[in-house]
């Protein structure tokens, strides 16, 4: 039986909040912990309009993974960090659309 629609909501809330925990729960840039977004720093290499939010958050993952050196500090080119809306608005012109 396929999911409901809140069933895939609190899916992707619960999976968000797991990689933002992972991911230190701050933003990199001035050390905030609400309105956390994800930010490519370098840009992403996937088009963010053709997957939904939990394809989304799927890549979100991987490009984390593809930048952490998996002991949670940071490697030498970090793919994807947190950053607060104000911070990621500052380097993007507007933000990455991952509010979530």
């Amino acid at each position: 039986m396929p999911w409901t629609r809140e069933q895939r909501r609190r899916i992707y809330r619960l999976r968000r909040a797991d990689l933002v925990a992972r991911m230190g729960g701050r933003c990199v840039y001035c050390g905030a912990i609400a309105n956390l977004e994800f930010h490519h720093p370098y840009g992403r290499t996937w088009d963010l309009r053709r997957v939904n939010r939990l394809q989304r958050l799927k890549l979100y993952e991987q490009d984390w993974r593809a930048g952490s050196n998996w002991q949670g500090g940071p490697c030498a080119l970090m793919l994807l960090v947190l950053a607060c809306r104000s911070c990621n608005g500052q380097r993007n012109g507007g933000g990455d659309g991952a509010t979530g």
